[in-house]
């Protein structure tokens, strides 16, 4: 496509305009003014070039935006040289996700081939725009079940660490008033305990050296 300077313009669902989300022209010409403008710029549907395309889903020609009753930024393209324009819907279906736009310097008049091709085109960046959106929500998809899937895990080591712990308690725990016969159980527990490795050794041995301590 020959163009001096291009844009994407992008539907906002929530304010309902067009918004330009991307800019690019060739490196010969000085558009500062234009550029800034179409920044600041959004259009509703049926206003300028993107509008008008948003609006009627159907590619648009310009001869000269200078002279178009329908292109707000007339003073502007004029100002930085630029003439003929064309635009054409990004379409999903029969929804129109956005436009995109060309200028050039100079007038030219409507190219009807041309336009039924911007119009093939526009449905292909379409179609690779949805696809590239549903694979986004699949990969959020696919990290919220990652992340369920960690918080389940960790919440099953929990309970296992508690119920394990729990457990070389309810063995340990003896009436100590039966004297050092209840110590000499606990350490024969203790053993079976840290061989089986229910509760850390360290834990372990250590209760069993404080109930040594009681009855020194």
């Amino acid at each position: 496509l020959e163009g001096d300077l291009g844009e994407i313009w992008e539907f906002d669902k929530q304010d309902c305009v067009l918004r330009c989300s991307e800019l690019w022209h060739i490196q010969s010409i000085e558009v500062s003014e234009f550029k800034k403008i179409t920044r600041q710029t959004s259009f509703a549907k049926g206003v300028g070039l993107p509008g008008r395309v948003f609006k009627s889903a159907q590619p648009a020609w310009i001869a000269d935006v200078v002279q178009d009753k329908n292109f707000p930024r007339a003073s502007v393209a004029a100002k930085d040289g630029l003439h003929g324009a064309f635009g054409f819907p990004i379409l999903s279906g029969s929804e129109v996700l956005g436009t995109i736009s060309f200028y050039s310097r100079e007038i030219r008049q409507p190219d009807k081939d041309l336009l039924n091709m911007l119009l093939s085109i526009g449905s292909q960046i379409g179609l690779f725009i949805k696809r590239k959106q549903a694979e986004k929500e699949i990969k959020k998809m696919e990290e919220a079940l990652v992340q369920t899937d960690k918080l389940k895990s960790l919440g099953t080591i929990t309970a296992g660490v508690a119920h394990e712990f729990n457990l070389w308690i309810d063995f340990l725990v003896v009436d100590l008033a039966d004297g050092p016969d209840s110590v000499t159980r606990i350490s024969i527990r203790a053993e079976l305990l840290a061989l089986d490795c229910i509760a850390p050794k360290s834990v372990v041995f250590g209760y069993v050296a404080w109930c040594d301590r009681l009855f020194v």
